[in-house]
């Protein structure tokens, strides 16, 4: 399904034209499955799971435009202040310009909470946490919107996040009259009955449009990679043969050896570790090079 064929459900041309600018053209199997769906599309609640990579943000964005340019609020809840951020970043950068006001709300944004209370906003995006004090204190915000879009649902099955979310997920089924929630979910186990509790269509995918390659770098050198979905394995080089002078030298060697056009994530224990990878990143690295984010 080519993104062009989203103008049937009635999304404008110019929101089309951006996603394509971004380079979507293609929708995956995931997106497909999802933005065809006539139960979805007429408002059915859904839990979408997929793996890592699989495009199912897409699917919350799009029906989040569709609902936005209809003149209805979309609430887009995340549970971290980076991913909220991150989020804010790039649908404003899309759609403020296109007559979608995109507001944030997080522990380190409050400048746009007035306007949440108000219903001053086309597509709020919202850490879990900050919905959950919003709330006590305009318990009207959910019932004034027509999707709140859940990111990250696998988290119900965190013991510390799990409850909050689940409560979360509780006070918006209650909403009068109640918005659609779309469940954007990595790959679980099992769902336990979630969706009945929800009322959701599942729509469920295994495939993994990237494959995921995974093994372990300790040294510059030759590196055994698998990729266990597949039963696949394939050896190679990172870093070439310098020896690695701490956990530094190593990530400087990753970064290196990343390919063009690729994303590397790094995670460190520690935020003076954090700060430091970053400092150091940023003087090896080109100005333009999106890369690697710490």
């Amino acid at each position: 399904m080519q993104v062009e064929e989203l103008s049937t459900l009635n999304i404008d041309k110019q929101f089309i034209q951006a996603w394509k600018g971004a380079g979507i053209n293609e929708l995956t199997e995931v997106q497909e499955a999802a933005l065809s769906d006539s139960d979805i599309l007429n408002g059915q609640n859904a839990v979408i799971v997929a793996p890592t990579s699989s495009g199912k943000t897409f699917i919350g964005e799009v029906l989040a435009v569709r609902v936005a340019s209809s003149l209805h609020r979309v609430v887009y809840l995340v549970p971290y202040k980076a991913l909220a951020d991150e989020k804010y970043a790039d649908f404003s950068e899309s759609y403020r310009d296109l007559g979608l006001p995109v507001v944030v709300s997080s522990g380190d944004h409050s400048e746009f909470d007035r306007d949440i209370r108000r219903g001053d906003f086309s597509i709020a995006v919202i850490v879990y946490e900050k919905l959950a004090q919003l709330l006590v204190q305009s318990p009207g915000i959910i019932s004034d919107c027509h999707l709140v879009v859940v990111d990250e649902t696998q988290l119900l099955g965190d013991k510390n996040r799990g409850p909050l979310l689940e409560m979360l997920l509780a006070k918006i089924k209650r909403g009068k009259p109640s918005p659609q929630i779309l469940c954007l979910s990595a790959t679980v186990g099992a769902l336990n009955d979630f969706h009945l509790w929800l009322g959701a269509k599942v729509i469920e995918i295994t495939g993994r449009p990237v494959p995921l390659w995974e093994g372990v770098f300790e040294k510059p050198g030759d590196v055994i990679f698998y990729n266990v979905a597949e039963g696949k394995t394939e050896s190679r080089n990172i870093g070439g043969n310098v020896p690695a002078a701490g956990k530094d030298d190593l990530i400087d060697s990753a970064v290196r050896a990343t390919e063009e056009g690729k994303q590397l994530l790094i995670f460190r224990t520690k935020v003076d570790d954090t700060e430091r990878t970053a400092e150091k990143l940023a003087q090896v690295l080109p100005p333009s090079d999106s890369s690697c984010r710490s």
